[in-house]
């Protein structure tokens, strides 16, 4: 949206054009390999996942109630060894992580945070789209042709009142 604007207000050369467009296209890839592919290709073990000690540490330092506690429970349990104390330290660490709440990872305040500069970006595309259409076409038209020069409309436009252009001589 912010790209279009810009576009449609600042009538860039060709030059300006073909940054954008490109710069455009290396950043939205980027943002979608991290984002998207990345995330995906690791949840289909495509690309080395993270180990169970890594994500223990990791957990440990966003929670401060869980501590390292997860690390030992997975230490103990890949010990080898079975006996009824090591069992018994096994379930007393589950039961103590129980009573965490995982859900407060994710924090509500920061997602109202970005939920409201989408929703403010989403209203001002609506308004666009509904008021000034000609800002998302002309401009996606000129992005993308980004190597071909436009020439801008002049401010000013002829009525002909006379079609056949024919007048008296003299």
């Amino acid at each position: 949206v912010v790209l279009l604007v810009v576009e449609h207000f600042g009538r860039f050369s060709s030059d300006v054009r073909t940054f954008l467009f490109f710069s455009f296209l290396i950043v939205n890839t980027v943002i979608f390999t991290k984002e998207v592919f990345l995330p995906f290709a690791k949840m289909n073990a495509w690309v080395k996942r993270m180990s169970y000690e890594e994500a223990s540490v990791l957990i440990g330092n966003h929670f401060s109630e869980v501590n390292d506690q997860i690390l030992n429970t997975l230490q103990l349990s890949q010990n080898g060894q079975t006996n009824e104390l090591l069992l018994a330290s096994i379930e007393q660490k589950m039961s103590q992580l129980r009573v965490v709440d995982f859900k407060t990872a994710i924090s509500k305040k920061e997602l109202k945070q970005f939920l409201k500069w989408i929703s403010l970006a989403a209203c001002i595309g609506l308004l666009l789209v509904l008021f000034q259409p000609k800002v998302f076409s002309e401009s996606a038209h000129r992005i993308t042709k980004y190597n071909q020069e436009f020439i801008p409309p002049a401010p000013f436009y002829f009525i002909v009142k006379n079609e056949h252009l024919s007048v008296e001589s003299g």
